[in-house]
């Protein structure tokens, strides 16, 4: 998560750089009054086809505050609010996937979370070897397919 002058950012595209993003919780900040999920040229970095760039990841706002008009993320994530597309992604207003047992912000999420079994499956690297354990080094695939996010629900 970037901050600026301008908010929070949970992923800033800049210089004609095209995001690949699979299997991520990617929020819009925590405190800024304004609130970005995607920011960038919406031509190269989320927008223009590059949707099927953007696979099982969830996109939430997790403070109060004005969504930004410049929000790229409706590029990637085309269905309407709390409803999956058909490359997995999902936008949620303030329903977040942490676990609230842990400081936040924080990668292990919360029983019956909306990210449980919605990630890739497989889940794999840039080098497409395969990933086997999350962050914790518990095994990345429980339930039917694995979570949204470097940590599995135990």
């Amino acid at each position: 998560m970037l901050n600026d002058s301008h908010g929070t950012f949970g992923v800033r595209c800049d210089g004609g750089s095209i995001a690949y993003l699979t299997s991520n919780l990617i929020s819009g900040g925590f405190g800024a009054s304004t609130h970005e999920m995607l920011f960038g040229d919406s031509t190269v970095c989320v927008g223009g086809g590059a949707a099927g760039n953007f696979k099982n990841n969830y996109f939430w706002y997790p403070a109060a505050g004005g969504h930004s008009s410049s929000e790229q993320v409706a590029y990637v994530a085309v269905s309407s609010m709390g409803s999956f597309d058909g490359n997995g992604n999902i936008i949620n207003d303030n329903t977040g996937c942490y676990d609230g047992a842990y400081s936040q912000p924080d990668y292990h999420l919360s029983s019956g979370a909306p990210c449980i079994d919605k990630g890739a499956n497989p889940p794999k690297r840039k080098d497409l070897s395969s990933i086997t354990v999350d962050v914790d080094n518990n095994a990345h695939s429980l339930g039917v397919k694995p979570d949204i996010g470097c940590s599995e629900k135990q």
